[in-house]
């Protein structure tokens, strides 16, 4: 049975979608809140590795996401790397473990193809199901949620990801959430038809209306409009 797994671009909905599959009765997980728990777990390690002053939580978080995605040509080492280097062993042992535990969990991964990069192999053993939104929409999503945040800072966090239109055609089912939320939940409600029939029959799925066993890619290397 294929792993599913839910990605997409900071302020593109994925986590909606999860959300309204969760209500739909589906088991469903975060890897960012497994990444928050781990963070937490061991951040008097990375204060250390980080050479930062002993702080509250709250406060180290803060300071850590300012090294994060400081702008390359003035940080003094690769901080992201570091921390992805020491972060993503545990995670993914934790993602593993959820998966061993319930196969038909859903797993939403924001940076599941920055993390893997970009593979025809990943289709092999995932089913990956990717929300994308244009540009400004996303932009407007992330401003009304993190007022904290500045448009630097915003357009430095949007720049960390790969280009959603880079990722599309290694994914099986693209959402496009460019329009309201009753929409959205729409489009998830039939997608859930396709996922019980993953998990009842692990199926090859096939776009109804061109045949394409890529979602992402039908209609002449179009996305089908009638589908998602």
């Amino acid at each position: 049975m294929k792993k599913i797994v839910i990605t997409g671009n900071i302020g593109s909905g994925k986590s909606k979608v999860t959300e309204i599959l969760k209500d739909l009765g589906y088991k469903t997980a975060s890897a960012d809140e497994i990444s928050a728990k781990i963070l937490e777990e061991n951040h008097k390690n990375i204060t250390k590795m980080f050479s930062m002053p002993p702080q509250k939580f709250e406060t180290f978080k803060k300071r850590l996401s300012d090294l994060v995605f400081m702008p390359k040509e003035y940080a003094q080492r690769d901080y992201k790397q570091e921390l992805e280097d020491f972060m993503l062993p545990k995670i993914n042992k934790e993602i593993e473990k959820l998966y061993k535990e319930n196969p038909e969990i859903i797993i939403e991964m924001p940076t599941f193809f920055e993390n893997r990069g970009l593979k025809k192999e990943l289709q092999d053993e995932h089913f990956i199901i990717m929300v994308i939104a244009d540009k400004d929409i996303r932009l407007k999503r992330i401003k009304k949620r993190n007022s904290n945040l500045s448009l630097d800072d915003i357009i430095q966090r949007m720049r960390s990801q790969i280009d959603p239109y880079e990722k599309k055609e290694y994914c099986d089912i693209i959402i496009w959430n460019n329009t309201d939320e009753d929409e959205l939940v729409r489009k998830v409600n039939d997608l859930s038809l396709t996922i019980r029939d993953i998990f009842e029959n692990d199926k090859q799925i096939k776009c109804q209306n061109c045949g394409s066993t890529n979602f992402a890619w039908c209609h002449n290397d179009d996305y089908c409009q009638d589908v998602w």
